[in-house]
Parts: structure tokens; sequence; C-alpha cells
């Protein structure tokens, strides 16, 4: 066999040890992550807090939504998802709050960047009946903007209330006139009188 052979067969043995020890060195990693992951999910099951029955602790996550909305209204500096943040203390804090699909069936858009979030609350709700709020903000809205709201739209018939500002009169034509909504109990319209 000339060197060169030699060379290429070795390189390529050298290549496939590489990365089968890079393969065998991410798999401790992980091993060792989830280890952690574990200790720290036992010790969380010892600590106080962990003792009380899942019901309460969703009464506490409903109270402290209901306020982020409240004061969501009145204070700039409040944003009504900051709730949210109670989602990601513990495993089983989250769990939990994923399991709650009432939790998550107030969907408020305002802003184009709440467009993702609104999407998301729409599937983590599950089929539970949703108040809505839209706000197109600016009639200019991208079309791909324009797609996501069209998608929470195509859930009108689980909405229970709706709040629409800020939409043009094609919108809210188009809107109205592609869907049916059995459990609508309340239409709020809130917008600039241009082309009626």
């Amino acid at each position: 066999m000339s060197s060169s052979k030699r060379c290429k067969t070795a390189s390529k043995r050298d290549a496939s040890q590489m990365l089968e020890c890079r393969s065998t060195r991410s798999q401790t990693r992980r091993k060792e992550a989830n280890r952690v992951l574990e200790e720290k999910r036992e010790m969380n099951t010892r600590m106080l807090i962990s003792k009380l029955p899942p019901e309460v602790l969703l009464i506490v996550f409903f109270i402290l939504k209901d306020t982020c909305t409240l004061d969501a209204r009145e204070k700039s500096d409040v944003h009504v998802l900051d709730w949210i943040r109670v989602t990601h203390v513990c495993h089983s804090w989250r769990e939990l709050s994923l399991s709650a699909s009432k939790l998550w069936s107030y969907i408020r858009c305002t802003a184009p960047s709440d467009l993702p979030w609104a999407i998301e609350m729409l599937h983590r709700s599950k089929q539970s009946p949703l108040p809505v709020r839209l706000d197109r903000l600016d009639p200019t809205t991208s079309p791909i903007e324009t797609h996501k709201i069209a998608g929470l739209i195509d859930n009108l018939h689980r909405f229970r209330e709706v709040d629409l500002r800020n939409f043009g009169s094609r919108a809210l034509v188009r809107i109205m006139d592609q869907v049916m909504a059995p459990l609508l109990h309340t239409l709020k319209i809130d917008c600039p009188l241009q082309g009626w």
C-alpha cells in the first residue's frame, strides 16, 4: 500500500475516532445535565411551597394573571403577559400552568410584537371560550402580520368577547363576513371612520 493511501486511511480513521469521541462527550454532558436537572426537581419537591395543592397554586396564578391584566391597562411599565414569569419558576409550576387551559384564555394583541404570543396562547387555551382584544395599530400592517391575525380570526367560533380596534372597514367586513361566532356575546368595535 502506498504511503498516500495509508495517510488517507489513517486520516479517515482519525476523523471517525474524533467524531465518536465528540459524540461520547456530548452524551456524557447530556446525562450529567439530566442528572443535575433531576436533582433540582427532587430538591424542589422538598420545598415547603411544593406542599400546596395544585388547586391553590392555580388560584394564585389566576390572581396574578388578573392583576397583571388590570395593571397593564393603567401602567405603561406593566405588560399583560408579565404574569407568565411564574411559569418559569420550576418544572412542576410550568406543567401545572400549561395544563390549565383557562389560564391562557385571554388573548390581547395590541402590537405586532404580540402576535406570536397571541397565537401561542390560542394553542395553550385548547378549546376554552376566549375573550379577545385585537388592535391593528397600523393600517399598513405587513402581509405576514395580517396572515397571523387571520389565524386568530379563524378561531372566531371560540370567541366569547371581541374587542376590535383600529381595523379599516375592508378588514372588518372581511373578518365579519367569513366566520360564525356562536359563543359571541360581546362585540366592541372602535375603528376610524375613514372608508365607511
